[in-house]
Formats: C-alpha cells, structure tokens, sequence
C-alpha cells in the first residue's frame, strides 16, 4: 500500500520538491501511527541506532523524554532520587549525551566523513 502511494506521488509531484517533502513526511507520520509510534521516535531511534546524523534526532528524543516525565510520570516524584530513578531520565541522559558528544567512531557518520577524506573531522 505504502510503496503504491510513494510511486503515484513521485508521478504528481515530480519537479516540486517542497510539496514532494511535506507529503512524503505526512506519510511518514502515518505509518508512524500505524505502528503506534511517534514518527520522531521511530526514525529518529533508527538513526540513533545506525549512527547516522545522531545529534539532531538524539536531541530532538531527549526533548521527547522531558515531555514524556512531565506529562506521565511528574505526579509520582517526591524526590530526586524518584525522578532520576525512571526510565526516561536515563534515556533522557544518554539522548543529551549524544546530541553532545555525536556519534563514536563505530558509527554511520563516521564513516561517511572518512569516505569523503576527512578523517580528522568531528561528526
């Protein structure tokens, strides 16, 4: 179903590369949903996991993970101690992390940026 919408809007929209974004990303969002999964949680954990620009999504999650404390889990803190025991202020660590630091030297950007010749580049 997915690849016949994408092929019939690479016909339509074929020379307009705005309107060709916006639909491929609205797209995108619909299966997204149809996994029940927040488009930024599940193309941004994809890159994340591949090393492929690793700063924006990992700190486009992290922001997720705030919103995730605030919204579900901020009635239950008491302390610190509970709110830094939750899943998500982990996660929320490791996302700050590496929207910081970028991606190590086992990763996609990596080995994008050797490929090009600049190996001494940070990612």
């Amino acid at each position: 179903m997915m690849s016949a919408l994408v092929r019939r809007m690479n016909a339509v929209l074929f020379g307009n590369s705005g309107a060709h974004s916006a639909v491929e990303m609205a797209l995108l969002d619909l299966a997204g949903r149809a996994a029940q999964e927040p488009l930024i949680e599940l193309v941004g954990g994809i890159l994340v996991a591949l090393g492929l620009f690793t700063r924006i999504p990992a700190a486009m999650l992290a922001v997720v993970m705030v919103v995730a404390i605030k919204s579900a889990k901020w009635g239950d803190v008491d302390s610190l101690e509970t709110l830094l025991g939750f899943e998500e202020a982990t996660y929320f660590a490791a996302f700050l992390w590496l929207a910081i630091a970028g991606p190590g030297a086992a990763s996609l950007d990596r080995l994008l940026v050797n490929a090009a010749g600049h190996p001494k580049e940070s990612t």
